[in-house]
């Protein structure tokens, strides 16, 4: 039985076939994301509760296996590399960070590698992300932040670089508040 994004997260919250992702009933999602060989889930934990984190779970054809629970701060998105084991959080808390998860290696455990290096200036309350999976611009991912759009990539070396940044100005009218990408 294959699982879409939509199953595998009411799973992971504690379906009746499901897996206690968190440990806990404290939670309240976040972003969330499947990457793209589908093996595994990332779900973000916003709660005031308790401490803010990301749970990783193993997909598999018959059932959900917590894999780690890792401390991130206010995770409001997530988006995975189409090359493999990585994935990108936006925490809007703490600094503002784009934090990097991945493997410490091909079997490794789940761990937070760091935080992605800006050019662009911080990151200011970043949110939202718009990922391209396939194509030309697989791995190509735009943040929404308050007053900009900030651009990056996965590589297929497991890197996440910052491409760009794109300013707006000051002022209310130039607050985002998502981001979509078409083609």
């Amino acid at each position: 039985m294959g699982f879409d994004a939509g199953h595998a997260l009411a799973l992971a919250c504690g379906g009746e076939d499901g897996a206690d992702a968190f440990g806990d009933d404290e939670a309240i999602l976040g972003g969330a994301a499947l990457s793209a060989d589908g093996a595994t889930y990332f779900l973000g934990d916003t709660s005031v509760f308790g401490n803010n984190r990301v749970a990783v779970v193993s997909v598999g054809a018959a059932a959900l296996i917590p894999l780690a629970v890792l401390d991130v701060a206010d995770p409001q998105a997530i988006a995975t590399s189409p090359f493999g084991d990585v994935a990108l959080v936006s925490s809007a808390r703490d600094g503002d960070r784009l934090v990097i998860l991945d493997k410490a290696g091909a079997a490794g455990p789940w761990r937070v590698r760091g935080n992605v290096a800006t050019v662009g200036g911080n990151p200011m309350l970043p949110g939202d992300h718009a990922a391209v999976m396939r194509g030309s611009l697989a791995g190509h991912v735009w943040v929404a932040e308050v007053t900009s759009i900030r651009h990056l990539a996965f590589r297929a070396s497991g890197a996440v670089e910052e491409v760009d940044a794109f300013a707006f100005g000051g002022g209310v009218e130039n607050i985002n508040g998502a981001i979509g990408v078409t083609p």
